[in-house]
């Protein structure tokens, strides 16, 4: 159970980068779960002593109001890990969190983590850093918002997630895209089609696939 537990720590780069010394540690204090299609794993507002790990599947990450209105940050998948700064500080989750399909977390307890951070300092240095990017991610993200048009929003949105989950296919619903762009389903489908046609991507059920990474990149203001 160990190396299970071993191995889905070495699938997240910046834990892998602290070297085995600490992928053992967290291993030996931390659990596997295998979670059904659906499952609640986090609550906004509510208090976790733990962080997660994803192994398979994956993770809608949103927020809501109480009028019920609903923002799908990101749905992540595996070597994601989710609940970092709740654990860090021990203040309550940021976000909801629902498993989208069967798939399997791995916990570690906030204890575990605080005390490889004392006992390794690179495992602080990496939590500082990747802290650090998503905070930059968070500050590009509301600069987008205020100032770049729908479509320009539309392209960088997508540049995002694929360079996240390192693939070309997006597995992603119209729904939760509007959702994370805050648009309605008819004006998204308008810019998705409209990238379909300039052979930018190609639609399918539930799915992106980008087939022009340039011309996106272009789209969205990015260039390489």
């Amino acid at each position: 159970m160990t190396d299970a537990r071993a191995q889905a720590l070495r699938a997240v780069p910046w834990i892998r980068g602290c070297g085995e010394e600490v992928v053992a540690a967290l291993a030996g204090r931390s659990r596997l779960q295998r979670v059904a299609d659906g499952t609640t794993v986090a609550w906004r507002g509510r208090h976790g002593d733990e962080m997660l790990v994803v192994v398979r599947g994956q993770l809608e990450v949103s927020m809501g109001s109480a009028e019920g209105r609903r923002h799908v940050v990101n749905v992540v998948g595996p070597g994601t890990v989710f609940g970092l700064i709740p654990v860090v500080d021990g203040l309550p989750w940021l976000h909801d969190a629902v498993t989208k399909g069967a798939g399997e977390v791995l916990w570690i307890h906030r204890d575990a983590l605080l005390a490889a951070m004392r006992l390794h300092p690179e495992l602080s240095h990496a939590v500082v850093l990747l802290l650090c990017s998503r905070a930059r991610k968070t500050y590009d993200a509301l600069a987008a918002h205020s100032l770049l048009s729908m479509p320009a929003r539309l392209a960088r949105t997508l540049v995002i997630l694929l360079e996240e989950r390192g693939t070309r296919v997006l597995a992603l619903t119209q729904a939760d895209l509007a959702d994370m762009l805050g648009v309605t389903r008819q004006s998204l489908n308008e810019q998705l089609q409209s990238l379909a046609r300039q052979g930018v991507i190609s639609l399918g059920r539930g799915r992106v696939e980008v087939l022009d990474r340039a011309a996106l990149r272009q789209a969205a203001g990015l260039w390489d």
